[in-house]
This record gives C-alpha cells, structure tokens and sequence, in this order.
C-alpha cells in the first residue's frame, strides 16, 4: 500500500515539474522572441501560466483531446471483428472505402486511389454519385 501512495505522489511531483518547465519554457521563448520581432514587453512566471491555461482552453479544451472517438464514441466491431477508432463520420468513409475495394487487386487499388485521389473532377463524377446513392438508403433509416 505505501509503494501505491508513493508511485501517486511521485507521478504528482513530475507531473509538477513538467508543468513548470514548460511554463518557464514559454515564458523564455516569450521573452527571447516577441520582444524582438513585434515590440512587445516580456512576461513573469505566471503571465506565462496564465498563456498556457488560454490556449489550452482556447484551442485544447479542458478534457482528453481524443476521448470522445477512443473512448465510448464509436461502438460496435467492423466486419473483420476490429473496434472501430475512427470518427463517425469518417468511419462511413473508410467503410464505404473497403466495400469498394475488398475484391480488388493490390493494383487496382492503387488505380483506384490514383484516380479517386489525383484524378480530374469530371473523372471522379461517377464514383461521387455512386456515393451519393449508396449515403440515401443510410441517411433514410
């Protein structure tokens, strides 16, 4: 029991730690940098704490980055019996992609993607409306 409450202090004090050097990180980049190139005044510790927490809320979030497609967001097995992991709306993508490509040889999956991928737009109009079909029965349900 000591070495559990041990193993959490210590996790505690270097996830500490990483929190400070990279608040002193930020803050000397802040320093060397912004002053030199845009004119602005150069921050203490805690100016720099405080730009860590606004980006992060800003641009991060407060939560796990990925929680909500590897953690509970996508249910259910693909039909080779794999957890799926990918974003709803991408995991329609990537199946609709293997239903097309199953029966097809390694090179012609290549010229699939070729085309599908570098392919003029006019080119890809058939296999865009074979999407489009194949979207209304799902999207109908």
């Amino acid at each position: 029991m000591i070495r559990g409450k041990a193993k959490i202090v210590w996790g505690f004090l270097g996830g500490l730690l990483i929190v400070a050097a990279a608040i002193g990180i930020v803050m000397a980049l802040w320093n060397a940098l912004m002053p030199a190139i845009f004119g602005l005044s150069t921050i203490c510790y805690w100016q720099a704490a405080g730009l860590i927490l606004l980006f992060r809320i800003l641009f991060g979030g407060l939560g796990h980055p990925h929680k909500r497609y590897y953690g509970h967001g996508c249910a259910g097995f693909d039909k080779r019996g794999v957890r799926g992991h990918w974003p709803p709306h991408i995991q329609n993508v990537h199946d609709r992609f293997h239903e097309k490509t199953d029966h097809m040889s390694a090179q012609e999956k290549r010229e699939f993607i070729r085309r599908f991928m570098c392919g003029s737009p006019e080119e890809n109009a058939g296999e865009r409306e074979d999407r489009k079909e194949q979207d209304r029965p799902r999207q109908q349900r």
